[in-house]
């Protein structure tokens, strides 16, 4: 079960929906409840796989190994007995994130623009269109 300590530590950190799990990239630094109720809060994913239909996550507790490095250690998770995984959210992650969200802002402001002038298009062709049928009705009216 988490703690407070637990919440605190996971302030930078995303949750990830389950049918996401798969899409973590390697590298990423995650924190994850197992479904016992183990709380642990750091490990790196070197590389997520399925084997016999089951789908793992090989973790270690660091990024790199060096050789004869008595610290590092990796280990394997299934997916099935996890409960949460938290992504750590870095620096260079976020801003990317605000690159994208201002270019995607930007081309839907343009979208936007665009539609307008469209819609004003459309308008003065519906009103010239409707003079238009009103000339050729008098005209009618008028040869008869």
């Amino acid at each position: 079960m988490k703690t407070q300590e637990d919440i605190e530590y996971l302030k930078g950190s995303i949750k990830i929906p389950e049918q996401r799990w798969k899409d973590l990239p390697e590298n990423s630094e995650i924190s994850y409840l197992r479904k016992d109720g183990k709380f642990v809060k750091r490990c790196f994913i070197k590389v997520i796989y399925a084997r016999d239909e089951v789908d793992y996550i090989l973790c270690a507790n660091k990024l790199t190994r060096y050789n004869n490095d008595k610290y590092y250690s990796e280990y394997k998770l299934r997916f099935d007995s996890l409960d949460e995984i938290w992504k750590r959210v870095t620096q260079d992650a976020i801003i990317e994130y605000k690159l994208i969200r201002a270019k995607v802002e930007n081309d839907i402001q343009k979208l936007v623009d665009r539609i307008e002038t469209l819609e004003s298009l459309l308008k003065d062709e519906s009103e010239k269109t409707q003079k238009l049928a009103r000339l050729v009705k008098h005209f009618v009216n008028a040869k008869k």
